[in-house]
């Protein structure tokens, strides 16, 4: 039997063996209730309310075919959209609703019987269900946004339907933008935060943070630098050192110096050049070392430096036992001057194994050392716009003498600070990446990934009729950005 209708459930043709015995009810509104009040003994309606919800679907059909267990099977088969606990809604479309579908699923009785008299003949009965209620558009209408005779990027939304929908929203970022925000007399929604600017001053960024703890100061390339002195020898060996639950690297071979009366020992050094080719001005170092003799005979050497690329600038400090006995110098180097602090190696707060953290900052011409609580600061002119290019570090003994056995470097972080007043700060949404938000969920997408909006964003459909969106966003993106709102119509 071939039927003049054509009715589908999901990718299942229901009309492909089966004609209609009746026609269904689509029923012209959902079911309308008042509510009453009693003034008086007059009952007067105060307010109406509709119930679309879970609306109904009836179709009876008679099919002819000699296959009568296969054909059950297979619309078993079709119509059993059981997954994960429930039964799955599937879209459901009649021929004579060209542009929409329903979203149902079957539930309640449903029957399949074969004619008494007619053995070919079989009678079925289906009840679909509508969650929803209501009827979806097969096809999703755009709406570009444009500026409108205000000069506010606008978009005007024609719901030809006859219920209120969710809208989407597709953002397509032409230059770096902080913020996007959608306002309508129903609601607002904003994503990101209209504060953010383009030009400013760039955050402080931890650009190096290693430790002996995790190996990534041992992983550091070792031997060569650049010193306080060329003749300081660099090719000796490092090795882990281990105390509790601190880790240490530390001199392990010293091998010979260049000179037998120099210092000599092993160095690490890293470069500081970003991807642009530019070094270290301005920023904060924070280490920790280790400084200890074990006999007075001992000597050794602990120096860090942070050199410009011409290596005449030298920033950073050495601690220095080159005589006998337990005194030793504590020394600043400035890129200019050098100062110094006598201490102890047995008695002192500043390098031994309960202290020894060391910061240096540099800020414009001012550079500050800090040793646990001792600190120091100079006014250095001629490094104010200096950049260093490079971290070296040493520990080294002098000569043939015994090597101190605790030279030990624990951990090193640097952070660049940015002085830039006009630096282009990347903002959150870069250009040509795309925002996405869906409004049936409420979600909002950058790039694919879910992020958050901003709190108190009112969501907001568009009901029958025209509706009227605008649009802000950073007033330095520019271009401006590609917004357009897409929904899907839908029928009581």
């Amino acid at each position: 039997m071939i039927s003049d209708v054509k009715i589908k459930f999901g990718d299942y043709e229901l009309t492909k063996y089966m004609d209609l015995t009746s026609a269904p009810d689509f029923e012209l509104l959902p079911s309308i209730s008042y509510n009453y009040t009693n003034i008086a003994n007059t009952f007067r309606s105060d307010s109406l309310s509709y119930n679309s919800e879970l609306r109904e679907i009836e179709l009876e059909f008679v099919a002819f075919t000699k296959k009568f267990k296969s054909f059950r099977d297979e619309l078993n088969e079709a119509l059993n959209t059981y997954d994960g606990g429930k039964q799955s809604t599937q879209k459901l479309t009649f021929s004579f609703f060209e542009d929409r579908y329903w979203n149902a699923r079957v539930e309640g009785q449903t029957s399949f019987k074969r004619d008494f008299e007619d053995i070919n003949k079989i009678y079925v009965q289906i009840r679909f269900v509508i969650p929803d209620g209501v009827a979806h558009a097969s096809f999703k209408r755009k709406y570009p946004a444009a500026i409108n005779e205000n000069g506010a990027l606008e978009a005007v939304i024609y719901n030809n339907g006859t219920t209120a929908v969710p809208i989407d929203y597709y953002i397509n970022h032409r230059h770096e933008n902080g913020f996007v925000g959608a306002v309508s007399q129903y609601g607002a929604i904003q994503v990101g935060n209209e504060q953010e600017t383009d030009k400013g001053i760039l955050p402080s960024k931890t650009i190096i943070d290693v430790k002996a703890s995790d190996k990534t100061l041992d992983a550091l390339p070792s031997g060569g630098g650049t010193f306080t002195q060329n003749e300081f020898g660099t090719d000796g060996a490092w090795e882990h050192m281990q105390n509790g639950n601190r880790h240490f690297i530390k001199l392990n071979q010293a091998n010979t110096g260049k000179l037998i009366s120099t210092w000599h020992g092993a160095s690490k050094r890293m470069n500081l050049l970003d991807s642009n080719g530019d070094g270290l001005s301005d920023f904060t170092v924070d280490l920790r070392v280790f400084f200890l003799n074990s006999n007075a005979q001992q000597k050794g050497l602990m120096q860090f430096l942070l050199v410009d690329g011409t290596g005449t600038k030298k920033v950073g400090f050495s601690l220095d036992k080159g005589l006998s006995g337990n005194n030793a110098k504590l020394r600043l180097h400035t890129g200019e001057l050098e100062g110094f602090i006598d201490f102890d190696t047995g008695a002192n707060d500043l390098v031994d194994y309960d202290h020894g953290q060391v910061m240096i900052e540099k800020t414009g011409n001012t550079l500050t050392f800090r040793f646990a609580n001792r600190t120091v600061r100079y006014v250095v002119q001629s490094i104010e716009k200096t950049k260093f290019t490079s971290i070296n570090l040493l520990s080294a003994t002098l000569g043939k003498s015994d090597a101190m056995p605790r030279l030990c470097w624990e951990r090193l972080k640097v952070i660049k600070h940015y002085t830039d007043k006009n630096a282009d700060i990347p903002n959150r949404f870069a250009e040509g990446s795309q925002v996405f938000i869906e409004g049936k969920t409420s979600k909002v997408y950058y790039n694919g990934v879910q992020i958050p909006d901003a709190n108190g964003s009112k969501y907001f459909k568009a009901p029958p009729g025209e509706t009227k969106v605008e649009f802000y966003y950073s007033d330095f993106s520019t271009p401006i950005p590609e917004i357009t709102c897409e929904i899907e119509e839908a029928w009581l």
